[in-house]
C-alpha cells in the first residue's frame, strides 16, 4: 500500500473542506461544495458531497489511482477513509465512475439510490 498516496488523498480532502469552510459566511459547520449543486441533503449531506468532491479532484490528478487502492485505504484506515465505505454500497467501482461520469453524476446517483431505499422501506 502506498502511504504517500493515502496522505496525498487526505491532504486534498482537507484542502477542499478548509476552502469550503472559509466560503461559508453563516457560521454553519457543514461543508459547502465548491461546485454549487442542489442535492437533497436528506439523501447526500454537504459533508459527504465535500468528501466526494475531494476524491474527484484527487482522482482527476492521479491517473494511476484505482478502486483497489481506495478500497485498501478504506479497510486499512477506517477512521480516516470510512466515509467512502458507505458509497461502495451504491457504487462498487467509485473511482472509475468518478473518472468516467464526473462528480455531479455520482452525487445524483447516490442521492437517487438513497431516495429509492427510503421509499422501499415505506412499503
Amino acid at each position: 500500500m502506498n502511504k504517500e498516496m493515502a496522505k496525498k488523498l487526505l491532504r486534498t480532502v482537507k484542502e477542499v473542506r478548509a476552502e469550503n469552510k472559509t466560503r461559508d459566511r453563516k457560521g454553519n459547520d457543514e461543508i459547502i461544495v465548491v461546485e454549487k449543486a442542489d442535492y437533497n441533503v436528506k439523501y447526500l449531506s454537504k459533508k459527504e458531497q465535500g468528501y466526494l468532491y475531494g476524491l474527484f479532484l484527487f482522482v482527476r490528478g492521479n491517473e494511476d489511482f484505482t478502486d483497489e487502492d481506495l478500497f485498501r485505504f478504506v479497510t486499512a484506515f477506517p477512521i480516516k477513509f470510512g466515509v467512502y465505505k458507505k458509497f461502495y454500497d451504491y457504487i462498487p467501482d467509485l473511482v472509475d465512475e468518478l473518472r468516467m461520469h464526473g462528480y455531479h453524476s455520482i452525487c445524483m446517483r447516490i442521492a437517487h439510490e438513497r431516495y429509492m431505499d427510503s421509499e422501499l422501506k415505506k412499503l
